[in-house]
Protein backbone atom coordinates (compact mmCIF):
# COMPACT_ATOMS: atom_id res chain seq x y z
CA UNK A 1 0.00 0.00 0.00
CA UNK A 2 1.51 3.41 -0.91
CA UNK A 3 1.29 5.95 1.80
CA UNK A 4 1.89 9.60 1.41
CA UNK A 5 1.94 12.94 4.22
CA UNK A 6 -1.02 13.32 5.83
CA UNK A 7 -0.55 17.12 5.93
CA UNK A 8 1.69 18.54 8.21
CA UNK A 9 1.08 16.20 10.98
CA UNK A 10 4.12 14.10 10.64
CA UNK A 11 1.93 10.90 9.72
CA UNK A 12 1.79 8.77 6.59
CA UNK A 13 -1.68 8.20 5.25
CA UNK A 14 -2.62 5.13 3.01
CA UNK A 15 -3.59 6.42 -0.76
CA UNK A 16 -6.65 3.66 0.14
CA UNK A 17 -8.95 4.46 2.74
CA UNK A 18 -11.67 1.70 4.16
CA UNK A 19 -15.03 3.45 3.87
CA UNK A 20 -17.37 2.01 6.54
CA UNK A 21 -20.98 2.48 5.95
CA UNK A 22 -21.57 -1.34 5.21
CA UNK A 23 -19.96 -2.89 8.05
CA UNK A 24 -22.93 -4.76 9.78
CA UNK A 25 -25.12 -2.02 8.72
CA UNK A 26 -28.60 -3.34 9.40
CA UNK A 27 -29.89 -1.01 7.27
CA UNK A 28 -28.76 -3.10 4.48
CA UNK A 29 -30.02 -6.58 5.63
CA UNK A 30 -26.20 -7.19 6.79
CA UNK A 31 -25.95 -7.87 10.45
CA UNK A 32 -22.84 -10.12 10.82
CA UNK A 33 -20.41 -8.54 13.01
CA UNK A 34 -17.49 -11.35 12.78
CA UNK A 35 -17.65 -10.92 8.91
CA UNK A 36 -17.16 -6.73 9.62
CA UNK A 37 -14.30 -7.28 11.88
CA UNK A 38 -12.87 -9.29 9.08
CA UNK A 39 -12.76 -6.74 6.80
CA UNK A 40 -11.27 -4.24 9.05
CA UNK A 41 -8.15 -7.01 9.77
CA UNK A 42 -8.01 -7.51 5.82
CA UNK A 43 -7.79 -3.79 5.57
CA UNK A 44 -4.96 -2.98 8.26
CA UNK A 45 -3.36 -6.61 6.71
CA UNK A 46 -3.37 -4.91 2.78
CA UNK A 47 -1.48 -1.89 4.61
CA UNK A 48 -4.85 0.14 4.84
CA UNK A 49 -4.37 2.82 7.64
CA UNK A 50 -7.20 5.52 6.83
CA UNK A 51 -11.00 4.72 8.11
CA UNK A 52 -13.92 6.60 7.75
CA UNK A 53 -17.03 6.57 9.30
CA UNK A 54 -20.12 8.16 10.93
CA UNK A 55 -22.41 8.02 13.72
CA UNK A 56 -25.13 7.88 11.35
CA UNK A 57 -23.54 4.78 9.31
CA UNK A 58 -25.43 1.83 10.52
CA UNK A 59 -27.16 3.66 13.47
CA UNK A 60 -23.94 4.03 14.79
CA UNK A 61 -22.94 0.18 14.51
CA UNK A 62 -19.89 1.33 12.05
CA UNK A 63 -17.90 3.62 14.86
CA UNK A 64 -18.94 0.90 17.53
CA UNK A 65 -17.00 -2.40 15.51
CA UNK A 66 -14.19 0.39 14.30
CA UNK A 67 -13.58 1.04 17.59
CA UNK A 68 -13.36 -2.73 18.56
CA UNK A 69 -11.16 -3.89 15.30
CA UNK A 70 -8.89 -1.14 15.49
CA UNK A 71 -8.69 -0.70 19.32
CA UNK A 72 -5.06 -3.00 19.64
CA UNK A 73 -3.76 -0.13 16.74
CA UNK A 74 -5.65 3.19 17.30
CA UNK A 75 -2.30 4.96 17.64
CA UNK A 76 -1.26 3.61 13.93
CA UNK A 77 -4.17 4.61 12.35
CA UNK A 78 -6.07 7.62 10.94
CA UNK A 79 -10.12 7.54 11.80
CA UNK A 80 -12.33 10.21 9.63
CA UNK A 81 -15.90 10.55 11.37
CA UNK A 82 -18.29 13.29 10.51
CA UNK A 83 -21.27 14.46 12.59
CA UNK A 84 -24.51 15.15 11.80
CA UNK A 85 -27.38 18.19 12.62
CA UNK A 86 -29.60 15.61 14.22
CA UNK A 87 -30.10 14.92 17.77
CA UNK A 88 -30.53 11.68 19.92
CA UNK A 89 -34.35 12.43 19.21
CA UNK A 90 -33.84 12.95 14.89
CA UNK A 91 -34.71 16.14 15.61
CA UNK A 92 -32.61 18.89 12.78
CA UNK A 93 -30.14 21.45 15.03
CA UNK A 94 -26.71 22.69 14.96
CA UNK A 95 -26.99 23.98 18.63
CA UNK A 96 -22.91 24.09 19.40
CA UNK A 97 -23.35 21.79 22.32
CA UNK A 98 -24.31 19.38 19.86
CA UNK A 99 -21.77 19.51 18.06
CA UNK A 100 -19.13 19.72 20.79
CA UNK A 101 -20.23 16.64 22.27
CA UNK A 102 -19.70 14.96 18.47
CA UNK A 103 -15.88 15.49 19.14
Amino acid sequence: MKLRPFGNTGMNVSEIGLGAWQLANPDWGINDKNEALKIVQKSLEAGCNFFDTAPGYGGGRSEELLGQGLKSVRKDIILCTKFSYYNEDHKGEWKAKHVRSCS
